[in-house]
């Protein structure tokens, strides 16, 4: 994938990289990634990484992608509640990495899958 000038986004250490290519299962969807939408999208990314730290880092940034096959995916869920902290994002939603200390909103989802449906929440 190419970006044009400035189609890159500064990661924790200030240093200017591409968003990594979409994983193969999902480059179908290659297209949308030079839509004006997204070329916005990147844009925005591009100036707000060079004030702030944007999570997951970049390496993360499609891990969801990685794991889950574009011919799997049956339903998608969009979270608000972004992770802020350091180390707990890592691109997957609903979800941090084992040793990482359960947010908040994460245990309140757990509470609620085990008092509604009987799902116990993971031991991490």
């Amino acid at each position: 994938m190419t970006f044009p000038t400035g189609g890159c986004i500064f990661d924790d250490m200030k240093v200017c990289a591409p968003l990594p290519p979409l994983p193969p299962s999902w480059r179908e969807l290659e297209p949308a990634t030079r839509t004006p939408g997204f070329e916005a999208l990147r844009r925005f990314l591009n100036e707000d990484s060079q004030h702030h730290t944007i999570y997951p880092p970049l390496p993360d940034v499609y891990h969801a992608l990685e794991v889950t096959p574009l011919d799997r995916v049956r339903v998608l869920l969009l979270g608000q509640d972004p992770y802020h902290g350091a180390g707990m994002a890592h691109g997957l939603a609903f979800s941090v990495r084992h040793g990482v200390k359960i947010p908040a909103s994460l245990r309140n989802i757990h509470k609620e899958l085990s008092s509604d449906v009987g799902i116990a929440a993971p031991p991490h």
